[in-house]
């Protein structure tokens, strides 16, 4: 049986934080946690090109639901006008090997020598499970509705 007890409801920060280490802004985001599962090559280097058949990231609450990112898709380019065809990491090793960054890759785009590009894309990752194919259709459309709304015309 507890006898004492003392109520923190006035308590004043100082009493907590008397040397004032804490920081006590609000971030936020602070239950966000973002484990990098590839890291960035460079600035000039972020173009989903570089990460092909990678994952990314893997960004999360802290207790519960996340996203894992992910390069997406095929890459077929041509490096030289009437060159062999490089695909998928053998592409991005030639690039690499080559010194291009994504200023590169633009001038690739706009003289037409891409066939196919991958993109960077996102699957859900929560603790919900489905043993059934139709309760798994209902978990996704509910999972859709608590999305909020995505914004995909970047």
């Amino acid at each position: 049986m507890i006898t004492k007890f003392k109520t923190f409801e006035n308590i004043d920060r100082a009493d907590i934080d008397p040397y004032g280490e804490e920081d006590w802004e609000d971030k936020g985001n602070d239950d966000v946690i973002v484990a990098i599962m590839s890291p960035k090559l460079s600035e000039d280097r972020v173009n989903s090109f570089w990460y092909y058949d990678k994952v990314i990231a893997n960004v999360r609450k802290k207790y519960g639901d996340g996203t894992y990112i992910y390069a997406a898709g095929e890459i077929r380019v041509q490096f030289d006008e009437d060159g062999d065809y490089y695909e998928g990491d053998d592409a991005v090793e030639e690039a690499k090997r080559r010194s291009l960054i994504d200023v590169d890759l633009q001038e690739l785009f706009q003289n037409d020598m891409f066939r196919n590009n991958n993109w960077f894309s996102f699957t859900i990752d929560n603790d919900a499970i489905a043993n059934d194919y139709d309760e798994a259709i209902e978990m996704s459309k509910c999972i859709l509705d608590n999305l909020g709304e995505l914004d995909n015309d970047n």
